[in-house]
């Protein structure tokens, strides 16, 4: 278990994919977010349990340090809040989920880390019942990296409250985006909070970026060039989108300045 509490400059920080993610529809607006009245607002929080990163997934080991730091630029914006948070092991944490998933499924079960609809929610607040009994503290809060679903518009991608611009080769760059419509592939961070008995009591999600870079074919066809998508080799190495992301993500409990617009 660590506790961190950040002082000094605001680090910026950079997430990496995993593997065996969920894809979601697009929820452009803030109709995805979820909160209850119980919602405890933040200057009564001391204390939270920060889990790691993507615990009921599957992670290559080499996309590790990119979803610490991802943990690490949450960590920052609670604790510039004033908020103490307290990390359990991942092993442990993977252990107890997995347990938790085996009794959902029943023994028989040949799977150790799926669940879905309310099987899933229910182990989720029982996992932050246990973490709250292993490490007291005001609150759980649980992130998970996503797969989700944008759509075009215009010369940009709106998908979970954000709009970022279409990612194209240096080629490509000088080329009509109109070519370019319908839906896209995007990654958001979803944070959950659980109160101090363990229920949940906020949810929402915040994009990041772009997972597609497009390019243009060398053959004409009806007088334009023709589009090409690839996934990108560069995913999160724009500090600011990670911030941003994190910060949207945690509206309105917790309100952050814009980064670069804090003046």
């Amino acid at each position: 278990m660590w506790r961190r509490t950040l002082k000094g400059p605001k680090c910026y920080l950079l997430v990496t994919l995993v593997a065996n993610l969920t894809m979601s529809s697009c929820a452009g607006t803030p109709k995805d977010l979820f909160l209850t009245e119980t919602l405890p607002p933040v200057d009564q929080i001391k204390t939270a349990v920060l889990m790691p990163l993507n615990f009921d997934h599957t992670a290559n080991a080499s996309l590790q340090d990119g979803l610490k730091k991802l943990e690490l630029e949450l960590a920052t914006q609670l604790n510039a809040a004033g908020i103490e948070t307290i990390e359990p092991r991942m092993s442990t944490v993977m252990g107890t989920w997995r347990m938790l998933v085996k009794q959902a499924n029943g023994e028989s079960s040949t799977s150790n880390t799926a669940l879905s609809g309310p099987n899933y929610l229910a182990a989720r607040e029982e996992l932050a019942k246990r973490m709250l009994k292993a490490h007291p503290a005001d609150m759980v809060v649980m992130p998970t990296l996503l797969f989700r679903e944008g759509r075009y518009s215009g010369t940009r991608l709106k998908w979970d409250s954000v709009k970022r611009p279409v990612v194209m080769t240096e080629r490509a760059a000088g080329a009509s985006t109109a070519m370019i419509k319908g839906k896209d592939r995007a990654t958001s961070v979803r944070i959950t909070l659980f109160d101090r008995e363990g229920h949940r009591v906020f949810e929402r999600h915040g994009g990041i970026e772009p997972m597609t870079r497009y390019s243009m074919n060398d053959a004409f066809y009806f007088s334009e060039f023709q589009m090409k998508s690839k996934l990108r080799d560069d995913l999160f190495e724009d500090p600011w989108m990670i911030t941003d992301g994190v910060r949207i993500a945690l509206e309105p409990w917790l309100v952050v300045p814009i980064p670069g617009e804090e003046n």
